[in-house]
């Protein structure tokens, strides 16, 4: 959503995240679904935000010879900061890329565990 002036936006997204190890006896997947609120301010071809995320049935699952079973962690919130290029900007919509950083920890039965990261960032906006 832009202001009138197009220069201030707001994003509001779920998604699927899932990361993924195997190997030849083993494998884990983590999957988790991001209900991300990010604040934008928009310049001549680049945006800065940062915002709120919160990390809904985050899964640790574990097949293989080694360990089978998984584990569910609580619900994460975090917070979130992004910077992206516009890359087109045509009448059928906008492809940004950019850089996402966000902090947030995951917890179960009173353990802590640090879930923070950065990646890439492609967002196409209609």
């Amino acid at each position: 959503m832009l202001n009138d002036s197009k220069d201030f936006e707001t994003q509001i997204s779920i998604s699927w995240k899932n990361n993924s190890i195997t190997a030849t006896n083993q494998s884990f997947d983590f999957t988790r679904y991001p209900l991300d609120v990010l604040f934008f301010y928009r310049g001549d071809g680049y945006r800065l935000g940062g915002g709120l995320t919160y990390h809904i049935s985050p899964v640790l699952s574990a097949s293989g010879s080694l360990i089978s079973g998984s584990t569910t962690f609580n619900n994460a919130p975090g917070l979130l900061l992004e910077g992206d290029f516009i890359t087109s900007d045509g009448t059928s919509g906008l492809l940004l890329v950019g850089l996402r950083i966000f902090a947030l920890n995951y917890t179960k039965a009173g353990s802590t565990y640090n879930g923070s990261g950065a990646g890439l960032a492609l967002t196409y906006m209609f």
